[in-house]
C-alpha cells in the first residue's frame, strides 16, 4: 500500500515538472518574431508586448487601491472625466530600458464595461530582457487578468541594406507560412493581413480568421520601417 501510495505521488511530480519545462520553454511570439529578425540581421526598432481585458467593477476596484503595490517606484495617476475614471500606471526600467503600462477605465455608466491594458516595451532583447518579460507577464496575468485575457505582439523593424519591403514581405511569409488573406498598396504604405499555423489566438478577418499583420512604411528620406504584430497590429505603422 506504502509503495503504491509513494509511487502515485512520484507520478504527480514528474507531471508538474514536465508541465513546468514546457512552460517555460514555450516560445512566444515576440520571442519568435525577434529570432527570425536575428536570423534575417534586421536591425530592431521596437519590440512592444500588449495585454488586454474586461473586468467586474467588484475587481476593478480592489486593483485601484492596490495600484501602488502592483506597480511600485512607477508614476501613478488618476483622471476623471463625466464619462469614466481612468487610472494610469507608467514606469521605465533605467537599467533594462524596459517601459510598462498600465491602464485601467471605468465608465461612469453602471453597467458600462471595465477596460484594463498592459503594455511592456523596450529597444534591445537580451536573454536578461527575456526573463524579466517572462517574469513580468506572469505576474500581472496571475494579479490582474482573467483567463480571457489576449495577448498582442508587436516588433518594428528598419531597413537596410540587405532587407527592402519585397524582399521583407516574401521572407516572413515564407518562414510564417502566412496564408494571405487581404492587402492594402499605396505609394509608400504597403499592410497584409493574413493567418499562421504558428500562433493560436486569432481574431475575425475579412473573410476568415486571422492572427498575422505585416506592414512596411516609407518616410520622405527613403528610409522603411517594417513592422509586424500578431493577431493585428495595435501600435502606429
Amino acid at each position: 500500500m506504502k509503495i503504491r501510495f509513494m509511487l502515485v505521488i512520484l507520478l504527480g511530480i514528474i507531471v508538474l515538472l514536465q508541465s513546468y519545462v514546457h512552460a517555460s520553454t514555450q516560445t512566444e511570439p515576440i520571442e519568435q518574431l525577434i529570432q527570425l529578425a536575428e536570423q534575417e540581421q534586421i536591425p530592431l526598432e521596437k519590440w512592444q508586448v500588449v495585454m488586454k481585458d474586461e473586468l467586474d467593477r467588484n475587481r476593478a476596484s480592489k486593483i485601484a487601491k492596490n495600484l501602488a503595490n502592483y506597480f511600485p517606484a512607477s508614476y501613478i495617476n488618476r483622471e476623471e472625466t463625466s464619462q469614466a475614471v481612468k487610472w494610469v500606471a507608467s514606469n521605465l526600467h533605467k537599467q533594462t530600458q524596459l517601459s510598462e503600462t498600465f491602464i485601467m477605465i471605468v465608465p461612469k455608466k453602471e453597467h458600462g464595461k471595465v477596460q484594463i491594458s498592459y503594455a511592456l516595451a523596450g529597444e534591445n532583447w537580451s536573454e536578461q530582457t527575456r526573463s524579466i518579460y517572462l517574469a513580468k507577464t506572469m505576474d500581472v496575468t496571475k494579479v490582474l487578468f482573467t483567463p480571457d485575457v489576449k495577448k498582442f505582439a508587436c516588433l518594428s523593424m528598419l531597413s537596410n541594406d540587405k532587407m527592402n519591403k519585397v524582399y521583407f514581405f516574401e521572407k516572413f511569409v515564407e518562414k510564417l507560412n502566412v496564408q494571405a488573406l487581404d492587402s492594402i498598396q499605396e505609394k509608400d504604405f504597403t499592410v497584409l493581413s493574413g493567418y499562421t499555423p504558428y500562433w493560436e489566438q486569432t481574431i475575425p478577418g475579412k473573410d476568415s480568421l486571422m492572427n498575422i499583420q505585416l506592414a512596411a512604411r516609407e518616410d520622405a528620406g527613403g528610409n522603411t520601417t517594417m513592422t509586424i504584430g500578431t493577431p493585428i497590429i495595435i501600435t502606429e505603422y
